[in-house]
């Protein structure tokens, strides 16, 4: 039988314990409403290098950003 942690004994297992951290970060987390469409022609089509900074910011905002896109 596997013995299971009260809650009244959380401080004892601080370290292993994840449920404050989860509830700390999905109180932030938002919902993504629509996909956002990315151009990369700026490497496909040999463009200047503001052109591929723009489009690296917009990659990196699509994958760290849950918020909707007019965030970006």
């Amino acid at each position: 039988m596997v013995e299971t942690i009260k809650d009244d004994a959380v401080g004892l297992y601080a370290d292993f314990d994840n449920r404050a951290r989860r509830t700390a970060l999905s109180a932030h987390r938002h919902t993504a409403q629509e996909l956002p469409v990315i151009d990369f022609a700026a490497y496909t089509e040999d463009g200047d290098i503001e052109a591929r900074r723009r489009v690296a910011r917009q990659l990196r905002a699509a994958c760290t950003d849950t918020r909707s896109e007019e965030h970006v």
